[in-house]
């Protein structure tokens, strides 16, 4: 694997349901060796975004 290349890396996320914004335009890029950290408030959208990640 290219060591320029990020591991894991996504672009303008958006997730709404039943008109209700879920997330809005999340990026985020993660290399090798880095740590990643979601944190927030309750409702703040943090497994929503871990499920888009994970492509569920």
């Amino acid at each position: 694997m290219d060591a320029s290349q990020p591991l894991l890396e996504a672009r303008e996320l958006n997730a709404t349901a039943n008109g209700q914004r879920l997330v809005s335009a999340v990026s985020l890029s993660v290399a090798a060796g880095d740590r990643l950290a979601i944190i927030g408030p309750n409702g703040a959208g943090k497994t929503t975004l871990l499920r888009m990640l994970c492509g569920t």
